[in-house]
C-alpha cells in the first residue's frame, strides 16, 4: 500500500525515519492540533497498514481514550478467542480533541477483545458532547466490522450484545439529535452488511442486534424495532430518510430480515408507494429496498399479486411518477 510506514522505501529505509516524528508528535500533549493532524493521517490508512506490528501507537491511543495501560502487560499479538483477561489499568480524562479518532483507530488495530470492550465502557461514562458520542459509536461498528474472520466479529457482536450499558449508548434514538440519529443508522447498517453476515451464526446476531433498536428505544410502549424505524421515515429531514432506507436496505439483505419487513403492517404498501419520496436520492435509497425485497428468500413465500406488483415498481425504475393530470378539451 502507498501509505504504509511499515515497508521499506526504495531508499533502503524501513520507515522509521517517518514513524519516529509521528510518534513524537502524538505524544506532545502541547500541540493538539498537530496531534490531530496525525491522527487525520492514520484514519485514512487501510486496515492493513494499521495492524502493522507498531505496539507503541496503542498505549498512546488507549491515554487519549482515557486509560493508561501498563506497556509490560499488554500484547496486542494475542488471539481475539473473548476471553477474559486482566490488564493493569488506570484511568485518565478523555483527550479533549482527539479521544473519538483515536477510539475509532484503536478499533482499526485489533485490540484484544476484552480490552477493547473495558475502553468503550470507560469511553461511554465518560463522554460528553456529540464529537464524542459520534467516535464511540463508530468505534462499535469500525471494531466489529475490522476483524480478521468470521469467528472474531461474531464474539466481536456478541460481546457488545452482551453489554447492556454498551448497547444503550451506541442504539439510543430517543435522545440524540438528528445528525446522530444518522450517524447511528449508518452504523448499525455497516454492521448488518459486514462480511460475517454471510455465515448462519452471523445473521442471527445481526438480528438480535435489529431487534434490540426496539428494545432499547420502546420504553414500554409495546413498539417493535420496525415500528420504530418507521416513524423516522416521516421525517422532514431528507438526511434522516436516507439513513432510514439504507438501514432498512442492510436489513432486507439478510433473509430474516426481509421476512421480519414484510411482516410489518403497511410495510408492502410503503414500498409500493412512489408518491412519499420527492428526493432523487431517497427515491433510488428507497428503490434499492424494494430490489433487496425482492432478491431475498421472502419472494417465495408472498402472494402472487405482491410479487406482481413489487416486480411492477422494478420495472417503473426509481423515478416513476403516476401522470394522474386531466386534459380538458375545448371547443
Amino acid at each position: 500500500s502507498d501509505c504504509s510506514m511499515n515497508d521499506e522505501d526504495d531508499d533502503g529505509n524501513d520507515g522509521t525515519e517517518i514513524w519516529k516524528p509521528l510518534m513524537d508528535g502524538l505524544r506532545d500533549e502541547n500541540d493538539p492540533l498537530l496531534q490531530m493532524s496525525i491522527l487525520e493521517l492514520l484514519e485514512v490508512m487501510d486496515r492493513d497498514d494499521l495492524i502493522q506490528d507498531w505496539k507503541e501507537l496503542d498505549p498512546i491511543m488507549l491515554r487519549m481514550v482515557g486509560m493508561n495501560i501498563d506497556t509490560e502487560d499488554y500484547d496486542q499479538d494475542e488471539p481475539m478467542d473473548g476471553t477474559t483477561r486482566k490488564f493493569k489499568v488506570s484511568s485518565l480524562p478523555l483527550h479533549p480533541f482527539c479521544a473519538g479518532a483515536a477510539l475509532r483507530i484503536l478499533a482499526k488495530r485489533n485490540i484484544p477483545l476484552d480490552l477493547y470492550r473495558h475502553v468503550l465502557l470507560s469511553f461511554g461514562r465518560k463522554m460528553s458532547g456529540e464529537v464524542e458520542k459520534i467516535g464511540f459509536v463508530d468505534g462499535i461498528s469500525t471494531y466489529i466490522c475490522c476483524q480478521r474472520n468470521e469467528n472474531n466479529a461474531s464474539n466481536a457482536l456478541k460481546a457488545i450484545l452482551g453489554e447492556r450499558e454498551l448497547l444503550e449508548e451506541w442504539l439510543n434514538l430517543r435522545m440524540a439529535q438528528s445528525k446522530l440519529k444518522v450517524v447511528v443508522m449508518n452504523s448499525i447498517s455497516t454492521v448488518l452488511l459486514s462480511n460475517f453476515v454471510q455465515e448462519e451464526e452471523g445473521q442471527s446476531l445481526c438480528m438480535a442486534l435489529y431487534q434490540s433498536i426496539g428494545d432499547i428505544n420502546d420504553v414500554g410502549a409495546g413498539h417493535s424495532t420496525t415500528e420504530i424505524i418507521m416513524e423516522y421515515v416521516k421525517s422532514q429531514l431528507v438526511e434522516l430518510r436516507l439513513g432510514v432506507y439504507e438501514l432498512l436496505t442492510a436489513v432486507a439483505k439478510n433473509d430474516k430480515g426481509a421476512h421480519e419487513l414484510m411482516r410489518y403492517g403497511g410495510f408492502f404498501e410503503f414500498l409500493c408507494n412512489r408518491n412519499l419520496e420527492i428526493v432523487k436520492e431517497g427515491k433510488e435509497l428507497k428503490f434499492d429496498l424494494v430490489k433487496s425485497i425482492v432478491h431475498s428468500k421472502v419472494i417465495g413465500l408472498l402472494a402472487s399479486e405482491v410479487v406482481e406488483k413489487l416486480d411492477q415498481v422494478i420495472e417503473d425504475g426509481p423515478y416513476y411518477v403516476k401522470d394522474n393530470r386531466h386534459v380538458a378539451l375545448s371547443d
